[in-house]
């Protein structure tokens, strides 16, 4: 089980990665082809993407329609609705989507996550190939290992498998006449630990969704207020440790500041509307934030979308790492608090009571 553990982690990532850094193209264009001959990686995001060609690196790219026929020296990595890769693949390729469609010849290794997997018999990988499908098919040759974890698994009569076929699920995996399975054939049966692990897939994918709408909405605030932006970013370049001590502190004051009021019986309502202008401050926290450290990796960006967009992925992808992303989360949640308090206070001017004398 840690091995899908693992392939839904990073294929969770890619899709993160791809859509996060593909959604400041997808505005511009809903189709992009690349064709002919390149000497260095593609990357390409669309409603529909089209790749062919040769491509003498690695090829990215997210979209809708993904089709990629070509011949790539390096791996694939894309995610999309519907991905189809033909061709020649001299490295690894992993998939992610709904519905995949392989057959190309691979090098080296395959990974298939989605709703539905068909591997024809036109394919040949010539390491492992992994797949996590609701629903998945086999009609190629594999050159090592076919690992699964599908509910309908089929091994369709073109297919071989050089060594062993192992696969988690409930039902039998169905073999046509003619498959054939060099190895042995190990079928996991699904424990209470294991039928858990859904429980914890599912959680990963709900965590991703909300790192994936936190960068949406960073994107839209940065598109909306550009030039806020870039004013407010100066305080935490100026001064990061005002900055940070500022947002620590925002941690105890405020909560303790409520919870004081709450006690008095007739603060309640004041009470209230500071956690509730706490709450505020902790969701526009992300973006300030993002658009910092967007502004440290890119020093002479001079797009903000680009800088809050490279921000934005940073922090999502480390925030999978066990421990540390707990640490730089907590970090960044200090300096976007930070940044928005410290502004906030330049901008509060001493109240006047009274009214002016009329001359």
């Amino acid at each position: 089980m840690g091995r899908f553990r693992k392939l839904i982690t990073t294929t969770g990532v890619l899709v993160v990665t791809l859509l996060a850094v593909g959604g400041l193209a997808y505005g511009a264009t809903n189709q992009t082809t690349a064709a002919g001959t390149s000497d260095h990686s593609v990357y390409k995001f669309g409603q529909t993407v089209n790749i062919t060609g040769t491509i003498k690196g690695d090829v990215f790219c997210a979209g809708q329609t993904v089709t990629v026929d070509a011949t790539v020296e390096g791996d694939v990595l894309c995610a999309g609705q519907t991905v189809t890769v033909r061709g020649k693949v001299n490295g690894n390729v992993r998939l992610a989507g709904q519905t995949l469609n392989l057959s190309a010849e691979v090098a080296k290794n395959g990974t298939l996550t989605g709703q539905m997997a068909n591997v024809d018999k036109r394919t040949t990988v010539g390491g492992d190939l992994t797949l996590a499908a609701g629903q998945a098919s086999v009609g190629g040759q594999i050159g090592r290992d076919l690992n699964a974890r599908s509910e309908d698994l089929l091994l369709q009569s073109t297919s071989k498998v050089g060594r062993d076929l192992n696969y988690t699920a409930q039902a039998t995996a169905r073999l046509e006449v003619g498959a054939v399975v060099s190895g042995q054939q190990l079928h996991n049966y699904p424990s209470r630990a294991q039928r858990s692990s859904s429980w914890h897939g599912f959680a990963l994918v709900w965590r991703m969704y909300w790192l994936f709408a936190a960068i949406f909405f960073a994107f839209v605030l940065v598109l909306l207020f550009p030039n806020l932006f870039r004013r407010w970013n100066q305080v935490a370049v100026d001064s990061l440790g005002t900055v940070l001590l500022t947002g620590f502190l925002s941690m105890f004051v405020i909560p303790v500041l409520a919870v004081s009021l709450f006690i008095t019986v007739i603060g309640i309502p004041l009470g209230l509307f500071l956690l509730l202008l706490w709450a505020g401050l902790w969701v526009v926290s992300w973006p300030l934030a993002a658009y910092y450290l967007g502004s440290m990796v890119l020093a002479r960006a001079k797009n903000a979308l680009l800088v809050v967009l490279a921000g934005s992925v940073i922090i999502s992808l480390l925030g999978f790492v066990p421990i540390v992303g707990w640490i730089f989360a907590m970090l960044m949640y200090w300096v976007g608090m930070g940044i928005a308090l410290v502004n906030l206070k330049r901008l509060y001017r001493k109240p006047k009571y009274n009214s002016e004398s009329p001359s």
